[in-house]
């Protein structure tokens, strides 16, 4: 996964805000001001984020690159293939917590699945927020 990558265009964003909002017409429902969606205020491999207004709030808005899920996806299938081709390596040398470089990808293999679950990323901020809410040293986002 890689941070600072360049941004994909507009209309994709918006299709895909549209859709997962349910209709045309439901990111300006929801947001208002559309031009808070004319530039990311910062982009990743996963997706990017835009600066926006929600209900008289300032709100950060997560939108998922297209087609991300079933590249990574992709990805991992070719890594386990390529494994396969590796299997005989002697993992020991590289990694003794591993037995096997399928051992070695399938620990990795969940995290990089997470990153694409922006619900549970939404629900894991909540909880964090829930458990500091007496500290005033951390202040957690509101999602």
């Amino acid at each position: 996964l890689l941070e600072q990558v360049r941004p994909f265009g507009r209309e994709e964003a918006m299709e895909t805000l549209q859709r997962n909002l349910e209709g045309d017409g439901a990111v300006a429902a929801a947001f208002g001001d559309l031009e808070a969606f004319k530039a990311p205020v910062a982009a990743a491999s996963v997706g990017q984020v835009y600066r926006a207004r929600y209900k008289g709030r300032d709100v950060a808005v997560k939108v998922q690159r297209p087609d991300v899920r079933e590249q990574v996806t992709l990805d991992l299938f070719v890594i386990r293939r390529l494994a396969s081709l590796g299997s005989n390596v002697p993992i020991e040398r590289y990694a003794n917590q591993f037995r096997s470089l399928f051992e070695l990808i399938d620990r990795a293999a969940p995290p990089f699945i997470e990153e694409l679950d922006y619900e549970r990323e939404a629900a894991n901020q909540r909880r964090f927020a829930e458990l500091i809410s007496g500290c005033e040293l951390v202040a957690g986002t509101a999602v």
